[in-house]
């Protein structure tokens, strides 16, 4: 194979992954922004674990960074060095692993509450989700024992495929089994809380889906392209969803009461339209008061009222 068949081989993967991850850690970085700014009443052990992912990112993306600039710019034209494996790369594999299983445990700890603590099926999917990285610590070890990438892959391929293939199937079982639990409170749940139900069914799926589809490419790029790092481009990508679908469903929360808050008709026919016949009833009328400001519905204010039932207007 001529140098520059190997050198497109061997760093495309990572500098083509390296660039997709920055753009990613931005979204990562204003997602974070965005969740305190948003969520301050927060339980602080969710606030904490934000923080650990957004910090564990933060490392990842700066190993990543050292390995391309180590291939690419340390040793520019020293076609050899491209066999070996930087000594980045290890830590690397293993903090991405720490941010999937993670997250993979926020999920597992949704699934048991919306199965209503069927603690065998959280126990499965939670000890599968902690077997894979189990097997990526083992492979990261490998880095090391193998410093060059031939002997490496030769050493470590059947655990790779392994620990894809087990990511994998979590992903999916993770995804499905949010989903169905979903489906089914939806359909035991009133009408006005179906549709809060359906908006967190469109995010489950649509983050399932795209950590499922980078999943298999990862395995795909493993199988199919075996003289290249295509698969090491795609983990550095995949890492990044993990943290953007886990910070995605914790922002959504605002913008999903948003979306399901009715609006108030503010007209004074309406309102004493409305007083008019709950006061026969003799209740209590809470009223929020939402005005559109650029599109958005924001809350105005708040009104508490007690009519007796011999009350008339």
């Amino acid at each position: 194979m001529s140098p520059p068949a190997i050198v497109r081989n061997l760093s495309l993967g990572p500098f083509i992954g390296t660039l997709i991850t920055w753009l990613l850690y931005g979204a990562t970085a204003m997602q974070t922004y965005q969740y305190y700014n948003t969520y301050v009443q927060d339980p602080k052990r969710v606030k904490a674990l934000v923080a650990f992912i957004f910090a564990l990112e933060t490392i990842h993306t700066s190993l990543a960074d050292h390995y391309t600039y180590w291939y690419l710019i340390e040793h520019f034209g020293e076609t050899e060095r491209l066999m070996d494996i930087s000594w980045s790369v290890g830590p690397s594999v293993i903090v991405g692993f720490v941010i999937a299983w993670t997250v993979n445990q926020f999920f597992v700890r949704r699934i048991y509450v919306l199965s209503k603590k069927n603690l065998w099926l959280s126990i499965t999917i939670g000890v599968l989700a902690t077997i894979r990285p189990v097997n990526g610590f083992a492979v990261a070890a490998l880095l090391f024992v193998y410093p060059q990438w031939p002997i490496f892959k030769h050493h470590a391929e059947t655990m790779m495929i392994v620990g894809l293939s087990l990511g994998l199937l979590v992903d999916c079982l993770i995804a499905l089994t949010v989903s169905y639990f979903l489906v089914q409170n939806r359909n035991t749940t009133i009408a006005s809380t179906r549709s809060i139900i359906n908006s967190l069914l469109k995010y489950t799926l649509n983050t399932g889906v795209i950590l499922m589809v980078f999943a298999a490419l990862e395995l795909i790029g493993l199988l199919a392209l075996p003289k290249t790092l295509s698969f090491l481009g795609l983990f550095q990508i995949q890492i990044q969803l993990y943290a953007n679908c886990f910070l995605t469903n914790l922002n959504a929360r605002d913008a999903i009461r948003r979306d399901n808050t009715p609006m108030v008709n503010l007209s004074s026919d309406h309102a004493r339209h409305n007083r008019t016949q709950a006061s026969s009833a003799g209740i209590e009328i809470k009223t929020e008061t939402f005005v559109a400001v650029d599109g958005e519905r924001r809350k105005s204010g708040l009104s508490m009222e007690k009519i007796p039932p011999h009350q008339h207007v």
